[in-house]
């Protein structure tokens, strides 16, 4: 089961860049984060946002990397 939850969240890196897909909402949309870690269930990612207090948990779907200088 452990090796199923890896290879869902392959792409994505704790410390790596995000931007919040517009599928997430107006809310949400567009804004960028850092990775933090994984959620409960194998499509949850942790996620600070730029400006935000406290982190929050997304579906890796309404996420995309950010392109590294």
């Amino acid at each position: 089961m452990a090796h199923a939850r890896a290879s869902s969240t392959d792409e994505f890196k704790v410390g790596a860049r995000i931007k919040v897909g517009d599928a997430a909402g107006p809310r949400l949309a567009s804004k960028r984060g850092t990775i933090l870690g994984f959620g409960k269930y194998p499509d949850a990612v942790r996620v600070k946002l730029d400006g935000s207090k406290f982190p929050i948990t997304l579906h890796k779907k309404y996420l995309s990397l950010e392109d590294q200088p």
